[in-house]
Order: C-alpha cells, then structure tokens, then sequence
C-alpha cells in the first residue's frame, strides 16, 4: 500500500506540461513508424544503364530485387528498367564480373552501374554436358546460377527462381493453378514453329522433364547450368535443340554432421481482379442494351436498397471466387562424412492452398546421396522421390470451364446461395437465364482425388584407371505414376429463391485414369586429362542407351446408386474401357575433344551419333557435330603492359 501510494503522488506531481510533451513524442514517433512502413510498402520504378569498367554496355546483365524473384535483364544497349518497392536492394549480376548491391530509394531511381571483372569467378567451375569446365576455358554459351543464395526465397514453384538469372533464358507463366503453374521455358527464343520447344533437362545427370523442375526442393540444388548454343548442346545431339538445363544437387563433405533446417510462410492473393459494376448500375445497362424495363423501377429499388437479397442481390463473383491463401514449406537436411564417404540426406514439405477456392497442392520429397571411396574406384548411390496430391474442382478453370462462367454467364443480381441453402441460379425477374452458371457452385460440386508419385534411382562407379584416364558407368530408373479418380454428381434439380424446381438435369458418373511411366538409362564414359607444358588436352568417350515405356488405362461408368459412392462397381451403366502403351529406345556414342594453350587459345569439338527406335532402320542414326574456338585476349602480352 505504501508503495502504490507513493506511486500516485509521484505521478500527481508530474507537470500537466510534461505529460503533454510526453503524449506528444508518443503520437509523433507512432506516426513515424506508420509513415515509414508505409513509404517500405511504396512501389517506384528504377531504371538505368550497366556497363563494364571500359564503358561498354553489359547486354543481359541479371538486375534482381534482393531476397524475391522480381527480376530483369538488362537489353542489348545495357539499358534496364524494374519495379521494385522503394527500400529495395538491386543485385546486379553477370558471369565473369562481380555482383554489385544498389539500394533503391524515391529519389534514387536513375541508376549508373559498372561490373568489375571477377578473376576469381574465372577460376570456378560450371557444369556442361557430362563434366565441368573453368568459367574463363569456355568456348560455348553456358550461364550458371548458384542456388546458395536464392533457395530461401518463398515461392511456390522452383523454376521460377530461375527468372532474369539466366541471360537468354526466358521463363512465361501460363498459369497460377496450385500444382499446375509450371512456366514456360524458352532459350534464346523459339527453336520450332511446330512441335516441343521444351529445353533438354537433366537433373544429376539423368533426363527428366521441365515439371520435374518444380518438384526438387531449392534447399536440394546447388547450382543450375543452361547450355545455350550448339557449340555447348551439341553434346547431347537432337534431344538439344532447344538448349540444355543441367541440375546439380548437393553432396555431402567430409565434416562432421552438419544438420540445416530451412522454412517459410507466406500469403498469397490474387493481384488483379476484375472490377465488375454493381448491381444497380448492370442492371440499369441492362434495360438501356434491350431497349425495354426488364428490371422495372419497384426492382431497381430492391437492388439499390437491398431490402429483397435473395430476389435482387448484388454480387461480386470474382471477389466469391478467390480468396487470401496461406502457403508453407519446411526443407530439413544432413549432410557430412569422412575422408572416403560423404552423405547428404533431405526432405521436404509443401503445402500451398491456391487462391481460388478449393484448389490447393501439397508435396511430400526425399533425397538420398551417398558417395564413397574404395582405393582407386568411386561409388555412388542417388535417390529421390516425391508424393503429390493436387487439388482442383471436377469442372475446369481454364477453357470453357471457370474462368469462362465467371466472365460471361455471370449477373451480379443473382444471390451465391439462397436463404434457403439452395445455390443461386435466377434473379427475380421473368428474364430466361438458361445461359446463368453459378462458378461457386461448380467449385464444390463433385469429387477429385489427383496424386503422382515420383522415384529416381542412379547408382554409379567411377575406377581411376591411370594417371588422367578415367572410367565411369551409372544405371538410373525413373518412375513416374498419376491416378486421378473423377466424380460427377446427379445434380438432379435446380431451384429458385422461393424452393421451386425450376429443372432436373444430368447424371453421376466415375472416371478411373492411370498413368505410369518407367526409364532406363546406361551410360558409360571415359576420360583423359593431360597437361603438357603449355598445352592442355581433354578428351571424352561415351556411350548410352535409353528405355521408356509407358502404360494409360482408362474407365468410365455412369448411374451410381447414390452420390455417396465413388467406386466404378457402383454405377450400372455406359461402362467404357480404354489402354494403351507406347515405348522406344534410343543409343547414342559421343565424344568431345578439348585443347587450351597457354590459357589463350582453346578448341573445342563435339560429336554425338543419335539412334532412336522410332525412326525406320535405313535412318535411324543421325549425328550432330560441333566446333568452336575462343581467344582470351587479355590473357595476352601486349594486353598487359
């Protein structure tokens, strides 16, 4: 008691003056704190030129808004443009050069940058086709992308991270869907005017697909090369045409166990939604389009007041349609070993609810590599595997499906859903809306259970036969599975706001669909490396031969006893049954001779002689030769005086 006496005398004889200061000094920094998280969410747009340390421009110079995949490159003049928020940090980047930091602010927009010379990432190595070669030794197009410093980015898709890293890699997103939103990935444009223009991909040496990009969790990949032009595909013979993506994972290293746990959270929603009229308004556009009141004043009045909502409402279908999602992903891994055994062991989840309702994906990965050394001979074991389960309504979102409900069969004076718990489907005009669809309705109407299934295995054993002379042989599998299990329900009757049958339709249905995909893939390389006083001579020699097969079966079956069963023994009627397979083989011999001299003059020739099983034996075998030559001229005397 004493001391809350004390207490309150000491405040009581605090002057009326100084409380004032102090709630002022209150308000004053709360305000400086709204003003400047305001002024961090502000968006401007910075533009500017990059440029070496001789002036000239830098033409695909990475610009990338730090800590995100907002990213550009610069154009052939080294001219860039990007928006970004107004706190933002600029990492400007290009192979061989070092990678400059720029903090953007509102009165910094116009930005003159200049790349040093990076001699030390001219020593490093980048992976090309079936090896790795010093950055400053290339005499093809290759462009390289470490993973150390953007796999904590929250994004939904990995792929995109590869976005404005890569000159001449050019990636378009062809959708948002949860597990359906892998980009479009174009090197150096469009290689065909028919046909795939996807990229080659191999992930640890072993071919796969660009969506295959989206399943490996970025805390599972070091680094990322593209080969881009025939000088450095060409290794890879037909299959390239389109350019080469070559993913590495991580290996473990000698050290002790080192355990590394990465996650994120974050929120989505949609950026752009159309801005649809109201009610009131679309109805009066209405009645001025026919020429006539269907909607008569005593209904305009309903709608302006709102005082009959199940007759005249008034809404917003995109904004019933899409909704704030969360979206979560945790990457926990160890990795270590000692002098002849090296481990790295991860897995990963993903769970991302889609912005548009009752769409989502969920993921499950595992990887395993494992290497180890027995005197002069190198094994080594890799696996991987994922489980998907995408989720998306039974009608589609794209096409004639959704998106086309909402933007032309829609009328914002029907009601989502009755007072009755009936779906809105009519206004309460005499108007015939045969042509309305409730796209609300059609997102939880049915049953879809869509899940894949991925497991990739390669084993491999390296002999160091002699001094530079090296031998390897690896045997990967791949499988793939997709079930997907459709359910249509009877949808039988259809009622107004007053529980009238307006119409019985349709009937349930199930469909059954299975995939499954298997490969087999043998190769076998040998290399030598020799260094005869100025001169340098790698040579490469290998074979390969490739199995695939796969295998689609399909059933469908109608008039199910109740919409509370989803087995095809449970319909009775229209059954129909569909298979098919298909395989082919391929067997290719490829060979690539490398000379340096002096580290200023380097050669580079590759050949590959494809053969594939679906081509008629009299053309079976193709082959895809290539040259290229480099002079580093800095490397030259009279350049260094």
């Amino acid at each position: 008691m004493k001391l809350k006496n004390f207490l309150k005398k000491a405040i009581c004889s605090v002057p009326i003056v100084v409380v004032r200061s102090i709630l002022l000094l209150c308000i004053y920094l709360s305000l400086g704190l709204v003003a400047r998280a305001a002024t961090q969410q502000r968006k401007i747009t910075v533009s500017g030129i990059v440029t070496d340390s001789s002036g000239e421009p830098v033409i695909g110079a990475s610009i990338t808004e730090k800590g995100t995949s907002n990213g550009t490159i610069s154009d052939v003049k080294g001219h860039f443009g990007i928006s970004v928020s107004s706190t933002a940090i600029l990492q400007i980047s290009f192979i061989g050069y070092r990678t400059e930091e720029v903090t953007a602010s509102p009165a910094k927009t116009s930005l003159k940058v200049i790349l040093r010379e990076n001699s030390e990432q001219l020593e490093e190595v980048v992976v090309v086709g079936y090896g790795v070669q010093k950055k400053a030794n290339l005499t093809g197009s290759v462009a390289s992308v470490n993973f150390k410093d953007v796999n904590t980015m929250p994004v939904a898709n990995t792929t995109n991270m590869l976005q404005g890293r890569l000159p001449g890699v050019v990636l378009t997103n062809n959708g948002a869907q949860a597990g359906k939103d892998t980009p479009e990935i174009r090197i150096r444009g469009v290689g065909t005017l028919s046909g795939n223009n996807d990229p080659m991909v191999l992930i640890d040496g072993v071919e796969a697909s660009v969506a295959q990009i989206a399943q490996i969790p970025a805390g599972d990949i070091d680094n990322v090369s593209v080969l881009k032009d025939a000088a450095s595909a060409s290794i890879y013979g037909v299959r390239a045409a389109n350019g080469v993506i070559l993913i590495t994972t991580k290996r473990g290293m000698e050290s002790k166990p080192a355990i590394s746990y990465s996650g994120s959270i974050a929120l989505q929603e949609a950026t752009v939604l159309p801005d649809y009229v109201g009610s009131y308004d679309w109805a009066k556009m209405y009645n001025d389009a026919q020429g006539t009141d269907f909607y008569t004043p005593e209904m305009l009045q309903k709608i302006q007041d709102g005082s009959d909502p199940d007759h005249f409402a008034n809404t917003d279908w995109a904004r019933e349609l899409f909704h704030t999602a969360a979206m979560h992903q945790h990457h926990l891994s160890v990795s270590g070993g000692g002098k002849d055994t090296h481990y790295m062991i991860s897995t990963s989840y993903f769970n991302q609810s889609g912005i548009l309702k009752e769409t989502g994906y969920e993921r499950f990965n595992f990887r395993s590599n494992v290497d180890a050394k027995l005197g002069i001979v190198k094994i080594g074991l890799n696996l991987a595997g994922s489980k998907e389960k995408t989720d998306a309504p039974v009608k589609n979102i794209t096409g004639d499906g959704l998106m086309r409900a909402l933007t032309w069969y829609t009328r914002p004076t029907v009601p989502v859903k009755y007072s009755n718990g009936h779906w809105g489907c009519v206004d309460g005009t005499s108007i015939s809306q045969t042509v309305f669809k409730n796209p609300v309705e059609e997102l939880y109407q049915g049953k879809k259970d869509d899940y894949s299934y991925h497991f990739d295995g390669n084993v491999f054993a390296e002999v160091d036969i002699w001094k530079g002379l090296k031998f390897r042989s690896s045997l990967a599998y791949k499988f793939f599975m997709n079930d997907v299990s459709t359910f249509v329900p009877k949808d039988m009757r259809v009622y107004d706001a007053d529980g009238n049958v307006l119409n019985t339709m349709g009937t349930n249905s199930v469909n059954d669909y299975h995939y499954l995909s298997t490969t087999y893939t043998n190769e076998n390389i040998l290399t030598y490396n020799v260094r005869i006083g100025k001169h340098e001579i790698a040579a490469l020699l290998g074979h390969s031969v490739q199995a695939w097969r796969e295998d689609l079966t399909n059933a469908y079956k109608e008039n199910l006893s109740t919409d509370n069963l989803y087995e095809l023994d449970a319909a009775t009627a229209n059954p129909n049954a569909t298979g098919s397979a298909a395989e082919y083989a391929l067997q290719s011999f490829f060979g690539r001779v490398n000379y340096n001299y002096d580290n200023r003059y380097l050669f580079e020739f590759n050949i590959r002689r494809d053969g594939s099983s679906r081509m008629p034996k009299a053309n079976r075998y193709a082959n895809f030769p290539s040259f290229s030559a480099a002079w580093v001229l800095t490397n030259e005397s009279f350049m260094r005086m």
